[in-house]
Parts: structure tokens; C-alpha cells; sequence
């Protein structure tokens, strides 16, 4: 049996998956992405600088 803390544990394993569950998160909180953010953000990161995103399509794809 697993209670909600070894569950929380578990998440973090997986950090991509983990971060894809906290940014929208931070879209909520702090509103969208700036250029000078999204570096600081490992994901939002490596989806501009290697996938050709800009912010705003980050944003958009992030959000929903």
C-alpha cells in the first residue's frame, strides 16, 4: 500500500514528467513565460532552444 507521501516520491523519479505537471502551475501563479524566465525552466528550456519554440507557442502548448 502506498500512502500520498510515497506517491509524491515516486513523481519526482520521473522529472520530466514531474516538471510537465509543474509548469502549467507556474503559468497559473505567475501568468506566462518571458524570455529572460523560461531558461531558468529545464523544460520550457530545452522546448524553445530544441524544438524552435517561442515563448508565446510555449505558453499555448504549456497551458493546455
Amino acid at each position: 500500500m502506498t500512502n500520498s507521501r510515497d506517491k509524491g516520491v515516486q513523481s519526482l523519479k520521473n522529472p520530466i514528467e514531474w516538471q510537465v505537471n509543474i509548469i502549467p502551475a507556474y503559468l497559473t501563479n505567475f501568468g506566462p513565460f518571458k524570455p529572460d524566465r523560461a531558461k531558468y525552466w529545464r523544460l520550457a528550456d530545452r522546448l524553445v532552444t530544441e524544438r524552435g519554440l517561442n515563448v508565446k507557442q510555449l505558453d499555448i502548448k504549456l497551458a493546455n
